[in-house]
């Protein structure tokens, strides 16, 4: 949700409506001078559905964030975005480039994420590969952005792709219609900075240029107790070039080039040991299970306060110090060309990326000082991860738009979108055997990478038609028909599972790593046609009333995601489309002579076949992590926003989310122990077959997950904010602003064992602002909360037991949880100067 008029600069309140009902690219409009005081909240311009409207007469969900909140507020990233926007979450996996966007509860799990990200219109959304959620294309610093737009919502029919529970826009600024420059900069505690510098402005009567530029750099919050050395702070530069080009009344191309370059430390991530033993199912033990496994560690209840936790993550023993972190290289340019042709508007999107990306991280994040593998001292479990991924992306999009006078206004369009994404994985697992220390593997490599990378690709090429007829049948009525048609091929190529070599036969054979696996190539197509329809009543000039019926569509493939070293079997990693039909009635009205917005909605999401995780044996007996589709599952909520401006320099303003998200059916067959132990439950089944067979059958446990909550749906979440401004003397003012975030407890897996715990954030700003420069001195999380946001669970590899006597031979891994440590109190200062 958007905030209306925080930290307003000048003597004004902020003239933007900060709403949440409509998904899409948002082009805000301020009434007079964005400095001119006034207690009417402005009328907003949006062009959700490829034509300009007004946003309290469009019937969708959108949160918009405002230039003066991005600047005023220190916005850089999408966890900033998503701290602002009620029903949006952004959680944090294993490694940065693993960012998975939670809206409207609905996580992603495996496949592509859930919702798109786009820049200026144009979808930018990117897959990770070996690591779930999207990749670090999806998370940029924000150098250069004007707004952030939230969508909220299935938007498959005009966003396609990746729009499966909303999408996030951001709009880059145009270059100025005067000459502008601006000089911008931020100190603040733990080795806060960042600096910015923009200029921009005519160079002849058709043509305008802009160049922007920053640098920035954060120490971090957190020690790595093991090295001593910093955890979590990141430091970059980047630049972008933006040309605006109108050499007539018809046609406006603007040309844009970006670069960034940024690195960051190992995540502030630590460890905590299983905690709770959950009794083994009767019916698995001796028949699924050795009768000697009757329970299982696991990690259970509420995640701890962050201050309680320890932080010790591994050195690199090539460099005895801290892991390398990530680094990040992304190249961007785009061209976007518009002719106004009367009644119609046709437009051309082409866009081109590339990025670079290496991650160099501890696998454990568990240890303590006398336990790291080196040569000399390695006797435990050890695990790196250590991924080097390049991505290319182009996209071409048409779009044609047409209005007249009469009752029918239509637009069409078709969307060309390929991907192409390469991974080398040096990435090392060892475990202890009586006479095997991880010594012998980790000493081997010496100083250098380690020898042999598995190598790992995915194409995937999209292509699809568009449209949207809207049709006014009388003054006050009105009926929209939406629809996209989508094909995809995706080509997935992965080490073979059945060529990779156990590096415990190697034994006595002089070798220590493992040589490179054959690799083994498969494809998959998907095609799928989704509509929506809407009906929508203007009751009176300040309000409107609407209801939606659309389909949803997350397409099938097969998942790069195999955990460990198990290999690529593409069969065993096959997932079928997730689809989902919403259902939403919602309203937008004004009130108290236009002071007053109050806009809410009630939606109804159904998904059928929903992508989640399990443990899947592949046919040569490996077990991996694999994807699955779940029966069904929903998500009943409702949205309500509230923003009044009752007086002069007085903004208040509050959004809700309400949900209520579970699985209404979710089996599934499962050999894991661990699995059948947190699921508490067992229905003897044949297990799936292997090659070659085992000469004793074996059997598996069908699992029922039906009646757990959606993992990372929280039921309840809000924000909420309040801002003053006052004049001081002359054109100077002073402005005080609060902001505040509530979420309610959610659960970190579908097994709902592991919970984060309902949090308040509190922030607040004071400053000076004036018509050329501001001076805003802020404090982030007010009271210091600890608690704990974000985390997944992973296996335990020192806690690994085999037990083959008593029959069947189980493998039991216990997991661990990884939380990600929250960010204490900050203070600083922001400043910026136009000239």
């Amino acid at each position: 949700m958007r905030f209306q008029g925080l930290l307003r600069s000048g003597h004004a309140l902020a003239h933007l409506a900060l709403l949440t009902v409509a998904p899409g690219l948002v082009v805000a409009q301020e009434s007079t001078s964005a400095r001119e005081a006034t207690t009417e909240i402005a009328d907003i311009v949006v062009t959700v559905r490829k034509q300009e409207e007004s946003l309290q007469a469009v019937p969708l969900s959108v949160s918009v964030i405002s230039e003066e909140q991005i600047e005023q507020l220190g916005i850089n990233s999408l966890g900033d975005v998503a701290q602002l926007t009620t029903g949006v979450i952004l959680d944090q996996g294993f490694a940065p480039q693993d960012t998975r966007i939670v809206i409207r509860g609905l996580s992603p799990t495996r496949g592509r994420p859930n919702a798109a990200v786009l820049q200026d219109g144009i979808d930018i959304s990117s897959e990770g590969i070996t690591t779930a959620g999207g990749s670090l294309l999806i998370n940029p610093r924000l150098v250069d952005i004007k707004r952030v737009e939230i969508v909220k919502g299935p938007q498959s029919a005009l966003y396609g792709r990746s729009a499966f529970a909303g999408a996030i826009n951001y709009v880059t600024q145009e270059p100025a219609e005067e000459l502008s420059r601006r000089v911008s900069a931020q100190v603040g505690s733990d080795g806060r900075y960042e600096g910015s510098v923009a200029i921009s402005g005519p160079v002849s009567n058709t043509l305008r240029l802009g160049l922007n530029g920053a640098t920035w750099s954060d120490d971090g919050f957190y020690t790595n107790t093991v090295t001593g050395g910093p955890v979590g702070g990141d430091e970059g530069s980047g630049w972008a070039g933006t040309a605006l080009w109108q050499p007539g009344e018809i046609a406006t191309i603007r040309a844009r080039v970006e670069y960034s370059d940024d690195s960051f430390d190992p995540p502030t991530q630590a460890t905590v040991v299983p905690n709770t033993t959950r009794p083994m199912p009767s019916a698995a033990v001796s028949v699924v299970v050795s009768s000697a496994v009757t329970e299982v560690l696991v990690p259970l209840g509420v995640a701890p306060a962050g201050d309680s936790v320890t932080l010790r993550q591994s050195e690199n023993p090539r460099t005895g110090v801290d892991y390398d972190g990530t680094d990040r290289n992304v190249f961007r340019t785009s061209l976007i060309s518009e002719f106004d042709l009367g009644n119609a508007t046709f437009t051309s999107l082409t866009h081109y990326a590339t990025a670079d990306t290496s991650q160099a991280l501890d696998g454990q994040r568990k240890r303590s000082i006398g336990d790291l593998p080196v040569p000399g001292s390695a006797t435990n479990n050890y695990a790196e991860i250590n991924i080097d991924q390049s991505t290319d992306l182009f996209s071409q999009e048409l779009r044609y738009s047409w209005a007249g006078d009469g009752p029918l206004s239509w637009t069409a369009g078709a969307l060309y979108w390929l991907e192409k994404a390469d991974v080398q994985d040096y990435s090392l697992s060892c475990f202890v055997l009586p006479n095997l220390t991880c010594e012998s593997f980790v000493a081997a490599i010496g100083t250098t990478e380690p020898a042999y990378a598995r190598d790992w690709s995915r194409d995937t090429e999209h292509w699809s038609l568009y449209g949207l007829v809207e049709w006014r049948f009388t003054q006050d009525w009105k009926f929209t028909l939406e629809g996209r048609y989508v094909n995809e091929d995706l080509k997935v190529s992965g080490p073979d599972s059945a060529a990779i070599i156990d590096p415990f036969s190697l034994l006595g054979s002089g070798v220590t790593v493992p040589p490179p696996a054959n690799t083994v190539s498969d494809k998959d197509t998907d095609s799928y046609f989704v509509p929506k329809v809407t009906l929508e009543w203007q009751a009176r000039d300040d309000l409107m009333l609407y209801a939606s019926i659309g389909e949803g569509v997350k397409p099938s493939g097969i998942s790069t995601i195999t955990g460990g070293a198990a290999g690529f079997e593409p069969e065993s990693y096959r997932f079928d489309p997730e689809k989902m039909w919403a259902y939403e009635l919602g309203t937008k009205s004004t009130w108290l002579d236009g002071t007053l917005t109050a806009n809410g909605a009630v939606f109804y999401q159904d998904y059928t076949d929903k992508q989640a995780v399990t443990q899947v044996q592949l046919a040569n007996g490996t077990i991996g992590i694999g994807p699955i589709n779940a029966g069904s599952a929903h998500v009943l909520g409702l949205e309500l926003e509230v923003n009044w401006q009752p007086v002069e320099g007085l903004a208040l303003n509050v959004g809700y989310t309400l949900l209520d998200a579970e699985y209404d059916d979710f089996v599934q067959d499962t050999r894991s122990a661990s699995n059948i132990a947190r699921a508490g439950n067992c229905v003897v089944v044949p297990a799936a077959p292997v090659v070659p067979p085992p000469a004793v059958p074996q059997f598996a446990c069908t699992i029922d997950l039906s009646g757990k909550r959606l993992e990372g749906a929280p039921t309840g979440s809000l924000v909420a904010g309040a801002s003053y401004t006052a004049p001081l003397a002359g054109e100077l003012s002073y402005l005080a602003g609060l902001q505040s975030t509530y979420q309610s407890k959610r659960y970190q897996s579908e097994f709902n064992d592991l919970a984060f715990d309902s949090f308040w954030l509190l922030n607040m700003r004071l400053g000076l602002l004036s018509p050329s420069w501001e001076l805003i001195a802020y404090v982030d999380n007010v009271t210091d909360d600890d608690t704990i946001k974000s985390g997944f669970t992973a296996p335990d590899f020192d806690s690994f037991t085999f037990i083959s006597n008593p029959p069947p031979s189980t493998f039991v891994t216990t997991n661990m949880a990884f939380y990600s440590l929250p960010d204490p109190r900050t203070v600083g200062i922001r400043a910026s100067f136009r000239f």
